[in-house]
């Protein structure tokens, strides 16, 4: 059985409050534009997803809330993520329950865009925001999930839909 990975960018966030902390930025009127879109569009081709992991970030855990009305599914708040490297990403990956299969997981760059480059032999300039990267892996556990058995599926983002145009 195969393991699937979806790496989400937060969507677009607003800058105007510059007393805000990083951690505390909102979403801003393309973000919520976007996610809502993309949730509703994800979901449209057929991906399933079981689980949702969001970093603590609060433009990530909005985007995840428009994932989790349109799948139906809560959230998973996790802080190793919130600016995370890759290697953060993985050990993350690493201990999912191996009973899930299709796990989505909002995240910031710069480390999304290196770790689905770790999956790819083209080169991914920049995951932007609200951009959804589909790991599929041969594993069997998460434990196991690897460059060795994991490819970059499919790579897909707003400004290649209509709406966002």
């Amino acid at each position: 059985m195969s393991k699937h990975i979806y790496l989400i960018r937060h969507a677009k966030s607003a800058w105007n409050q510059p007393g805000l902390s990083d951690h505390e930025r909102p979403l801003n009127k393309r973000g919520y534009r976007d996610a809502p879109a993309m949730a509703k569009k994800i979901k449209g081709l057929n991906f399933d997803i079981d689980f949702l992991i969001s970093s603590s970030a609060k433009r990530a855990q909005q985007t995840a809330i428009f994932f989790s009305e349109e799948f139906g599914l809560k959230i998973r708040t996790e802080k190793s993520i919130y600016h995370g490297s890759p290697s953060d990403y993985l050990d993350l990956i690493e201990t999912l329950d191996d009973n899930l299969s299709h796990v989505a997981i909002f995240g910031h760059n710069p480390g999304l865009t290196y770790l689905a480059n770790d999956f790819t032999d083209e080169n991914i300039d920049n995951v932007p925001t609200c951009g959804f990267c589909h790991l599929q892996s041969t594993c069997d556990s998460w434990s196991d999930f690897s460059r060795a058995n994991t490819i970059l599926k499919q790579f897909l983002f707003p400004k290649l839909f209509s709406w966002a145009k």
